[in-house]
């Protein structure tokens, strides 16, 4: 399932709402990998720009065969650079990241 999702179908689906407004963005994949990429964002004149995103990880039983990776890459402005910002893999979330499971966090 991939999507945007109302605030009312993630409070039917995971007890929770989104952090801002009104939607969220969806994904639940447990039976492969997912990549998805944004437009590119010109920060031309930007000083100091900042990236910020709210997650939310629901409890599964799959997590331990599969793995959450979250990356970052930035180009464009002499070289690229990947930060990656949350990496499961070889992890049980239940073990490793009790505090993400069924919250609300923020990467910034």
């Amino acid at each position: 399932a991939f999507g945007v999702a109302t605030a009312t179908h993630l409070a039917n689906d995971l007890a929770t709402t989104p952090t801002e407004g009104s939607q969220a963005f969806v994904m639940e994949d447990s039976d492969g990998d997912v990549m998805m990429t944004f437009d590119p964002v010109d920060l031309t004149g930007a000083s100091n720009p900042i990236f910020s995103m709210d997650y939310y990880l629901a409890a599964t039983s799959w997590e331990a065969a599969d793995y959450v990776r979250v990356t970052l890459v930035i180009s464009g402005c002499g070289s690229a650079t990947t930060i990656t910002l949350i990496d499961t893999q070889g992890l049980d979330i239940d073990d490793n990241f009790p505090a993400l499971e069924g919250n609300w966090s923020s990467f910034n």
